[in-house]
């Protein structure tokens, strides 16, 4: 079936707005917590910054652009199954934070060190756009299996989930500046 133009906007403005608040978030980031030194990436780790910045924006531009060739909708069956593989590498990703929480709690305690702040916003916005966008969504689904909707409905959890990865990477970063290894 294939997607008209004003359903390939809906689409490309999902990305679009997603794009922009990550690059606004991370400006806001970048001011809040490291001033001008963090701006002008003036610490060597803070050039890792850059690398969760791009992991978090990189795969929603590539999905923006691939939003401007031609598209059809797949069936309602295949895009159900789709969605359910992003919400299990949702999943996978929860493990993994709260890995990343475990051993951020076992240097803390070893170490005699408080977890900086920057590692706990990161953490907590982790999970929040896991377990608050990607996850529960499940009040969405359409009726009379249309496609559709669905399409819509992954596509904004492929926004947040890129999120929940990009901050995923920051928290990382935090818990290595904290040099405390």
């Amino acid at each position: 079936m294939k997607i008209s133009d004003n359903e390939k906007w809906r689409i490309r403005s999902i990305y679009s707005i997603g794009i922009t608040a990550w690059v606004l978030a991370w400006i806001n980031l970048a001011i809040i917590f490291g001033g001008p030194d963090l701006i002008y990436l003036k610490d060597l780790i803070n050039w890792f910054y850059v690398v969760a910045f791009i992991i978090g924006l990189l795969p929603l531009m590539s999905n923006l652009f691939h939003w401007w060739t031609k598209q059809e909708y797949q069936n309602y069956i295949t895009e159900v199954k789709i969605i359910e593989f992003v919400e299990r590498n949702a999943n996978y990703l929860i493990l993994a934070l709260t890995a990343i929480c475990f051993l951020s709690q076992a240097i803390t305690t070893t170490k005699q060190i408080a977890l900086s702040m920057e590692f706990i916003l990161f953490i907590s916005l982790s999970f929040i756009f896991l377990i608050g966008f990607v996850l529960p969504l499940i009040w969405a689904q359409p009726s009379n299996n249309n496609s559709k909707e669905l399409v819509f409905l992954r596509h904004f959890k492929t926004v947040f989930y890129t999120y929940a990865l990009g901050c995923t990477c920051g928290a990382v970063i935090s818990l290595i500046k904290m040099r405390s290894f």
